[in-house]
Formats: C-alpha cells, structure tokens, sequence
C-alpha cells in the first residue's frame, strides 16, 4: 500500500531458503538469486486491506512472466473472479 520495508526481500528469501529446506530436503542457493525492490510509483496499489491476496499474485503472476505490471486496481473484481474460476477448474488460463 505504498509503504517503503526494505528488509521485506531478505525476509521473504530467508522464507523460501526454510520452505525448500523443510519441503525440497535441498540446500537453496540464494547466491543464485538477486533482490530487489520495485519503486512504489511502478506497481499497482491496494487502497484497502481485503485486496493484499490478489495483488500478492498477480504481482508474482506478472514477475514470473518478465511482464510489466499492467493490470489496475478497478482489475482486482475480475482478477479474483478468474482467480476462484482457476482453483476451483484446477487450470490455469
């Protein structure tokens, strides 16, 4: 929501360092990786605290991809309506 927490990438690297230890029984390699942060004017902005879940994933949907972020916050109706249809489908679009 615009907030600057630049400690939030080594937390959220420490996270997936513990998540593939405890589910992958592998060592993690986060020499491998590059952090960073996006300037806050670049990404699309919740204006509430209900939305958090469908940005987290569209922001992970879109970085995955190499895409630039081009969805909007008056998206995030649809966005988590195609969200529910994919789960409960079991497919992605």
């Amino acid at each position: 929501m615009g907030q600057r927490h630049n400690e939030i990438c080594h937390i959220l690297l420490k996270y997936l360092m513990e998540e593939n230890k405890i589910k992958k029984a592998c060592c993690f390699e986060p020499s491998r990786w590059t952090l960073g942060r996006m300037r806050t004017n670049a990404i699309p902005k919740q204006t509430n605290g209900n939305d958090c879940g469908v940005f987290i994933c569209k922001y992970a949907d879109f970085l995955s991809q190499g895409k630039p972020f081009t969805f909007r916050r008056c998206d995030i109706p649809v966005i988590r309506k195609v969200m529910v249809w994919e789960m409960v489908q079991q497919k992605i679009l």
